[in-house]
């Protein structure tokens, strides 16, 4: 079956810590064979996949790379001190690290951040996505990171 039209635009790669198991290339020639014209790479809070994504498409020939990243922010707090929310216990965030409640079912669970997916349309686009992970660490002047 034919899924012409249709692209991946949040997949993760070997690059991706705990989510990816296929390699680039395994993903973009699953994507060549089901007629897809493009495959985005989305792996956690990196880039690391770009030069294997273009490698693959180029030796694909028929795939566009979409370069991108998951990236997480913070819901509450800051990344060195993070609080934490309340959501709905049936809730599908799968961030959610536990319940309010210890040994009883209870009705919400705490999260402490949100997941978001960055593609980069445009080579300014990938220029900025590859800043993205490196920019909060630099420490800034009269302030720690």
């Amino acid at each position: 079956m034919s899924t012409a039209g249709f692209v991946h635009l949040h997949t993760h790669s070997e690059y991706s810590d705990f989510d990816g198991l296929a390699s680039v290339k395994r993903i973009v020639q699953a994507a060549s064979d089901d007629d897809q014209g493009a495959v985005a790479i989305t792996d956690h809070g990196r880039l690391a996949s770009l030069w294997a994504l273009r490698a693959a498409c180029t030796a694909a020939g028929d795939v566009k790379p979409i370069p991108g990243m998951e990236a997480y922010i913070v819901v509450s707090g800051t990344r060195h001190n993070p609080g934490t929310i309340e959501v709905a216990a049936e809730s599908d965030d799968l961030d959610a690290g536990g319940s309010s409640a210890t040994g009883t079912k209870s009705r919400t669970k705490t999260k402490k951040y949100e997941h978001l997916t960055l593609l980069a349309a445009t080579a300014t686009g990938c220029a900025t996505s590859s800043r993205c992970p490196t920019a909060p660490r630099r420490p800034r002047r009269g302030s720690t990171p």
